[in-house]
């Protein structure tokens, strides 16, 4: 019989976090179940089975939630039933709250960061007031000393857990893949002048540099568009600056999307921009699924040379970097790329090629696989 992983997040389902489901899809070796603490609409369709989610505590139950929270006690009635073979927490705030129940059972940890988790400061943590954040950091060395194994999403972010004061003996880099068979090229939809961004509506997405970006390309190529994917605090004043630029028409706000949509959008599409910064709390972009997601359509990207996005891609060959905040550096670049479609074509085939080869979601999950291996084995002996 298989062994189970507990795959765990506090809050299970959400559309912006799709790469979770797509590694439990790819499982071959193992069985799953998915443990929340709070259950979203979507959750029961992110899964092929709804009898794969165990909700640790009673969506009505309050004082249940605050037991789980601050106590890591699920149920009563789970507590005997919870008898996974591994734990794999993603993001670090979860892996503590999970922690207690994890020692309690003597189940073996694994959690992975994914970015803001391990690059924004502890002052700016605390800031948030978030009571998830405030358990990180009462239990973040803990959590080191006992995870089995702490996974980094980039060597970037290797190099911030590393600071944090993370063993680097505990910490191994797995790049999560994309599913190459659904993120595909269809050159029959492909408008030639059409950019697609896909960035929450948040300072350190720099979605206002790509509109002035925009604002300077408009001039060379009148019918340049930008598709804009996203939502946030930011929503609004982005909106008033593409206004104030004069580029209000040629940018279409779509909001929050769910993956199939990112995907349609991806396909008709000729380029993929992304202009993360580094924000006042060291927070950046980790690595960059989006990239990946681009380049398994065909699509070459134009991306900041920040934090771990060079690693998702090929700089000259599927894609070009740019320097944080500089609008005029990614105005040149998507010009040089807009005047060129050879090339266009050249550097969309290099990409998804690099992608199938490196980061196949299939291929991916097999090398976390052999992780959860090495794991159970160590903790057999």
């Amino acid at each position: 019989m298989a062994d189970l992983i507990a795959y765990y997040r506090t809050v299970y389902f959400l559309a912006s976090e799709a790469f979770i489901p797509s590694q439990i899809a790819a499982l071959v070796r193992f069985s799953y179940q998915v443990w929340t603490r709070d259950q979203t609409p979507e959750a029961r369709s992110s899964v092929s089975s709804s009898s794969a989610i165990v909700p640790l505590v009673s969506p009505s139950g309050f004082m249940g939630k605050v037991r789980f929270t601050f106590c890591g006690r699920p149920a009563e009635e789970l507590a005997s039933q919870l008898k996974p073979a591994l734990i794999h927490a993603h993001f670090g705030p979860d892996a503590s709250m999970v922690l207690p129940l994890a020692r309690r059972k003597r189940i073996p940890l694994v959690v992975t960061f994914h970015g803001f988790d391990a690059q924004r400061s502890r002052r700016a943590l605390l800031a948030e007031f978030k009571p998830s954040n405030l358990l990180f950091l009462l239990r973040e060395r803990q959590l080191y000393r006992y995870a089995a194994r702490v996974i980094a999403v980039s060597e970037y972010l290797k190099g911030c857990l590393i600071r944090r004061g993370c063993p680097a003996d505990k910490i191994t880099v797995h790049y999560i893949g994309v599913d190459t068979k659904k993120f595909v090229a269809d050159d029959a939809r492909r408008v030639r002048l059409r950019i697609v961004n896909v960035s929450r509506h948040v300072p350190w997405k720099g979605v206002d540099t790509i509109l002035r970006a925009m604002s300077l390309i408009a001039r060379r190529f009148t019918d340049a568009k930008l598709i804009q994917i996203g939502a946030g605090s930011e929503s609004a004043s982005l909106a008033s600056l593409a206004k104030s630029l004069g580029i209000a028409d040629r940018v279409t706000w779509l909001g929050q999307q769910p993956n199939d949509k990112v995907l349609e959008a991806m396909q008709s599409s000729s380029l993929y921009v992304q202009a993360s910064r580094r924000d006042e709390a060291g927070q950046t972009e980790a690595f960059g699924i989006a990239l990946l997601e681009a380049q398994a359509c065909g699509l070459p990207v134009i991306a900041t040379n920040s934090g771990g996005m060079p690693e998702a891609m090929v700089d000259g060959v599927t894609g070009l970097l740019f320097e944080e905040n500089d609008h005029r550096g990614l105005a040149d670049r998507l010009c040089e790329l807009l005047a060129n479609p050879d090339t266009v074509r050249e550097m969309g085939q290099r990409g998804r090629e690099m992608v199938v080869e490196r980061f196949d979601i299939l291929a991916r999950t097999a090398v976390l696989e052999k992780i959860y291996d090495e794991v159970l084995a160590s903790n057999r002996r």
